[in-house]
C-alpha cells in the first residue's frame, strides 16, 4: 500500500506506527502527478489531482489533510469511483490555527505593526499611532468552523461581533451577537471596522468580495481573508486600497491576505507589495498541532488495525467528539482518516450511509474504487465482515 503526500516537508515518522507496512512517500506539488500514478491513496495538500491523474492512476481514495478540495477534480473522481475525503477543520486544529492567524492579521494591521518596526529601525519613538480593536465592530462573513473559531477568539477583545451567513436561521456561535443573511451584507460592511472572510469557496461565490462590496465598506476598515483567494476580486481590492476608500486619509486600514487568487502568489505583484497589505503564503492552517491531529484524528488501534471513517451524516445534535468517544463503542480504536463526503459524491455510497454513520475498514486493505462494484453495492460496500 502506498500513500503519497504532496508536501515534501510533512513529517513521516508518525506514519511508521500508524500505518505499519505502508510505503508513505512525500513529494513536492510539481512531482505529485508523476508519482501519483503508482499510489493507492493520494493526499494532495497543495498539489493538484486532476482528471488525467485519476485516469492514469490506481488510487481508490483521495484523502485531503485539511478541508480544501478546490485542487481536486471531484467530478472526475466520482465518475471513476474514487472516494474523495477531507478532514473536518473543527476537530483537526485547522480552523483554530486559521482563526489565530486571522486575529494576528487584524491586530498587525490595526496596530500598524510593519510601520512600528520601521519606526524602531529609524529611531522614531512612540509612533505610529495605532488603533485598538475594543469598542469596534467585527463582521465575520461565513460562520462555519473557521468563522466560529474566529468569533471565539475575538470575543475577549470587547468587540461587537456580527455574522453573515447563507442561512441566518441557523444562528451562530454564542459569541456572535447578530447573524444576518447575505442579503444584508452591504449593510454589515458599512458598519464593520474589521471584516473577516471565512467563507467556503466555490464557483458560485467567486469574487464574492468585489468592487461593490469594497465600496460598501466603512472608510478605514480592515479586510482579512483566511478562506480562499478566489473569494476576492483582487483588482477591485487593490483599486479600493489605492483610491483611499479603504485606506482613506487619516485612517489606519488595509488588508491581511493569507490566501490568493493564484497560488503561489507573485511576490512582486502590486497587491502583495502594497504598503497597507500584510500577505502570507497560505500558512494559516499549517501548524504542528494541525498536522498532529490530522495524522491521529482520534487514534488507530494497532491490534485490530482498523480505521474509523466519519461521514457528514452524523446526527446534527451530537458533536464529533461526543459521537466518536461516547456513542460509538470502538474499543479504543484509533482513527487514521476521518472523511466528509461532498453532496455530489458517489450517490450509491451516500444513499447507503444515509442512516449508517460509521463503517470500519481494514487498515491494510486497499481503498477500492466504487466502480469495481456492481450497480448494487454489497451488504457492506467497504467489505467489512
Amino acid at each position: 500500500m502506498r500513500l503519497l503526500i504532496g508536501f515534501d516537508q510533512y513529517p513521516l515518522d508518525p506514519f511508521h506506527d500508524l500505518l505499519p507496512g505502508w510505503d508513505v512517500v512525500r513529494t513536492t506539488p510539481d512531482r505529485f502527478a508523476e508519482l501519483g500514478v503508482d499510489a493507492d491513496v493520494l493526499c494532495p495538500i497543495a498539489a493538484r489531482v486532476d482528471a488525467d491523474l485519476i485516469a492514469a492512476g490506481r488510487c481508490g481514495l483521495v484523502q485531503q489533510f485539511g478541508v480544501g478540495l478546490e485542487n481536486v477534480d471531484i467530478d472526475a473522481a466520482t465518475a471513476a469511483g474514487v472516494l474523495v475525503a477531507r478532514l473536518p477543520g473543527d476537530v483537526t486544529g485547522n480552523a483554530d490555527s486559521v482563526a489565530e492567524l486571522a486575529v494576528l492579521l487584524a491586530l498587525a494591521l490595526s496596530r500598524r505593526l510593519d510601520g512600528a518596526r520601521r519606526a524602531l529601525r529609524d529611531r522614531q519613538w512612540a509612533q505610529p499611532v495605532g488603533r485598538a480593536l475594543f469598542g469596534g465592530t467585527v463582521a465575520i462573513v461565513g460562520l462555519g468552523a473557521i468563522g466560529a473559531a474566529v468569533a471565539k477568539r475575538l470575543a475577549g477583545f470587547d468587540v461587537r461581533l456580527v455574522g453573515v451567513r447563507e442561512h441566518p436561521e441557523l444562528g451562530g456561535p454564542p459569541e456572535v451577537g447578530q447573524v444576518v443573511g447575505v442579503d444584508r451584507l452591504v449593510d454589515v460592511l458599512g458598519e464593520a471596522d474589521v471584516v473577516v472572510s471565512g467563507l467556503t469557496f466555490g464557483e458560485h461565490n467567486r469574487n464574492f468580495f468585489d468592487a461593490k462590496a469594497f465600496a460598501a465598506m466603512k472608510p478605514g476598515a480592515l479586510f482579512v481573508n483566511v478562506a480562499r483567494g478566489g473569494l476576492v476580486d483582487e483588482a477591485a481590492l487593490l483599486a479600493a486600497l489605492e483610491s483611499g476608500h479603504i485606506a482613506g486619509a487619516g485612517h489606519i486600514a488595509g488588508a491581511g491576505l493569507d490566501v490568493h487568487a493564484i497560488e503561489p502568489a507573485d511576490p512582486a505583484s502590486p497587491l502583495v507589495n502594497h504598503p497597507n497589505v500584510i500577505a502570507t503564503p497560505h500558512v494559516a492552517g499549517v501548524t504542528e498541532q494541525m498536522m498532529q491531529r490530522s495524522r491521529v484524528l482520534g487514534r488507530l488501534q494497532h491490534e485490530s488495525r482498523r480505521q474509523l471513517v466519519i461521514v457528514r451524516y452524523a446526527p446534527d445534535h451530537v458533536s464529533y467528539e461526543e459521537w466518536v468517544f461516547n456513542e460509538a463503542d470502538i474499543n479504543n480504536a484509533k482513527i487514521v482518516w476521518a472523511r466528509e463526503m461532498g453532496p455530489d459524491d458517489n450517490q450509491r455510497l451516500l444513499a447507503y450511509f444515509k442512516n449508517r454513520h460509521v463503517w470500519l475498514l481494514e487498515a491494510d486493505e486497499k481503498p477500492p474504487r466504487l466502480s469495481d462494484y456492481s450497480a448494487q453495492p454489497p451488504a457492506d460496500p467497504m467489505g467489512q465482515p
